[in-house]
């Protein structure tokens, strides 16, 4: 009875790891990790009895455990992470540097990339002669920077940042293309504004967009129903302020959601353009349109970038400091010994934000965290600053600022909101920024 439990446990184990990937090391080494999410995190430590092990921690990852099979789970910042076979694969992952592709219309998939000395990366350019992608020619041109195809299909990125030259292989471009605005730029460009237009109608469902919403001119609709093989649900569906008709496609089980041409709109009775989005369930439809509804009965409140922080805090935020920084930690997911206020701390925090910043909805759990995060680090290593609040008399409520010896304060507090709140900033940046 005993061996058929363990049987069953291991079963049942195996069976919450679907997601599998393949990662290839800088020796050319292959190591088949599985992606695990929180509750499958969380079942492996409680059923394998994981023990946290702080000799194994990776940089720029939130712990690592060990599991009493010895398998090993790498847990990231947002509490997703990687299970790993044994200490051989572990080892093997040395170099590597896993990370959350943040691309903002595609999903937010767990890569890795693998930094090279920039002579190491020459040295495969001379000893393996890969293929340079000629697409990005515009960009470097006939010199050795660029992007090449390995033989194993990843990719190797030579380039020259102002004064500091770069190597590094990435899996796809996708991932480098995250790595890079420069690349994402020109890669996901096109100046062929039907070019999604005529993937979408031709068959292809663009699983990879998140949120999966597209729009198309109504003279590609048949073409659409054609190749997807769709079949019409329900008319008059809402998700937005136009309605769409909903179909369920017979060829991959995938919900769409198209516009309806004949509803009145800014430019008569015909809508000139179309909006359709991709569902993978219908239960994923029926969120979309209670969210909607919901939007509808709200009032229509605009609110000002300090107004929670304000209710919350008011001119007491000083007081709260210490706490604040406590809370980084837990909404965040990072060790306590990890904040430090140093260059290490800042970069420790910026990968926490990085990992979560596609999860909306604690982003006013970490902000005022952050704000309180990088005053300390301020004050401690520029030897000045001190904690006020200011009473802003147009919008009524409490900002807290940093304010210097000379009077100024030490970051632009509208700024410093919108640009994370985009995740447009880091703090690395801020501090190289405030040391010019």
């Amino acid at each position: 009875m005993k061996k058929i439990a363990i049987c069953f446990i291991i079963l049942v184990a195996n069976n919450l790891f679907s997601q599998k990937m393949k990662i290839i090391n800088k020796d050319k080494q292959t190591i088949k990790v599985s992606v695990v999410d929180s509750a499958e995190i969380s079942h492996l430590i409680k059923t394998f009895q994981g023990k946290k092990n702080i000799s194994k921690h990776k940089n720029l990852t939130s712990k690592t455990y060990v599991l009493d099979d010895r398998r090993i789970i790498i847990e990231f910042f947002d509490r997703q992470g990687v299970l790993v076979n044994n200490d051989d694969d572990f080892n093997k992952l040395k170099d590597i540097q896993f990370v959350k592709n943040q691309i903002w219309n595609l999903k937010k998939n767990i890569s890795y990339k693998n930094k090279l000395d920039y002579v190491q990366g020459l040295n495969i350019l001379k000893t393996e002669k890969p293929q340079k992608l000629q697409q990005f020619n515009s960009i470097y041109g006939n010199s050795d920077f660029g992007v090449y195809k390995l033989k194993t299909d990843q990719i190797l990125f030579l380039s020259d940042k102002a004064t500091e030259k770069y190597a590094g292989i990435y899996p796809d471009l996708k991932t480098l293309a995250s790595d890079n605005y420069i690349i994402e730029e020109e890669y996901y460009s096109s100046n062929d504004e039907e070019n999604i237009m005529r993937e979408l109608a031709g068959g292809n469902p663009l699983e990879d967009y998140e949120p999966n919403e597209h729009l198309i001119y109504p003279k590609y609709v048949d073409a659409l129903i054609k190749n997807h093989k769709l079949k019409l649900l329900e008319e008059k569906v809402y998700i937005k302020t136009f309605y769409g008709n909903l179909y369920k496609s017979e060829k991959n089980g995938f919900y769409f959601l198209i516009d309806e041409i004949n509803q009145k709109n800014g430019a008569g009775d015909k809508m000139q353009i179309l909006e359709v989005n991709i569902f993978s369930s219908l239960g994923q439809v029926r969120e979309a349109q209670k969210q909607y509804e919901n939007f509808r009965n709200e009032p229509d409140v605009s609110e000002y970038f300090y107004q929670k922080i304000s209710d919350r805090y008011g001119k007491d935020f000083p007081k709260y400091i210490p706490e604040l920084i406590d809370q980084l930690s837990q909404v965040l997911n990072i060790e306590k010994e990890e904040l430090t206020f140093d260059r290490k701390g800042l970069e420790i925090v910026d990968e926490a934000i990085i990992w979560n910043k596609d999860n909306v909805e604690i982003f006013n759990n970490w902000f005022p965290s952050v704000i309180a995060f990088y005053g300390q680090y301020y004050i401690e290593n520029k030897k000045e600053g001190k904690w006020i609040t200011v009473w802003d008399e147009e919008s009524h409520l409490w900002i807290p600022q940093l304010q210097l010896n000379n009077g100024s304060f030490a970051w632009n507090a509208g700024k410093f909101y919108k640009d994370f709140y985009e995740g447009s900033i880091r703090l690395q940046w801020i501090e190289e920024m405030n040391r010019k």
